[in-house]
């Protein structure tokens, strides 16, 4: 086991971006669930990897928030039966607004994303501004949301995602979160604490390479 001392680069409300004092050590994928310590006291647990070795930590006040919430479900709130049908798709449904970028061709709709039948595509170059609406029954809220865009050859990455947020539809963005994106094609947020969200706005910018940057899904939860 190897402890290294870790510098605390930007902290938000609910996470925090550590980067390695000592030179040439850096993050690396399978460092997720790793714990910041403050002397013997776990202040954070790593969730990502930035592209700069630095890594993003989930603050554990927001980790005893949303597991005390969950034991309180678990206490009180018997199961419910539900008639409505599961969804077939990862996370809940959703509809693109519009997509500032449009697809390469008729193979990389941005619809066949959404149904997962395929992958969309644009040309790199320019970023690409995805507005979704949240079609959750009942309160519009939001506790996750991933990204995957899958290395494959003759296809790039985005480098960095922004997510903005609106609680009501036509209501003015707000930020969110801005991440580098993985190397390794997912990006994901990991469970938060729920926030109403009745559309969400993705920016997603530039690319690592020329080719066209493909993203294999989008999933809201």
């Amino acid at each position: 086991m190897d402890n290294h001392d870790v510098a605390v680069e930007r902290s938000d409300y609910l996470e925090f971006t550590g980067q390695f004092l000592h030179k040439g050590t850096e993050g690396k994928k399978g460092m997720s669930g790793s714990f910041a310590l403050s002397g013997s006291t776990p202040v954070g647990m790593a969730r990502a990897t930035g592209v700069d070795g630095s890594i993003q930590f989930i603050q554990m006040a927001e980790i005893a928030m949303n597991l005390r919430r969950w034991l309180d479900r678990a206490a009180y709130n018997a199961p419910v039966a539900s008639a409505a049908p599961e969804p077939t798709q990862e996370g809940q449904l959703y509809r693109v607004i519009s997509s500032s970028q449009p697809a390469l061709d008729g193979n990389h709709l941005i619809e066949a994303m959404v149904e997962g039948s395929g992958a969309f595509a644009y040309s790199s170059g320019e970023d690409a501004v995805i507005i979704l609406e949240n079609l959750r029954e009942g309160e519009k809220s939001l506790g996750r949301i991933a990204v995957h865009s899958t290395p494959t050859e003759g296809y790039t990455q985005p480098k960095h995602i922004r997510i903005d947020i609106s609680p009501r539809k036509g209501g003015t963005p707000r930020f969110w979160r801005a991440d580098a994106f993985p190397p390794d094609g997912v990006y994901d947020t990991g469970p938060v604490a729920r926030r109403f969200a009745a559309t969400v706005k993705i920016t997603l910018i530039g690319g690592r390479g020329n080719d066209p940057v493909r993203i294999d899904r989008i999933i809201l939860d």
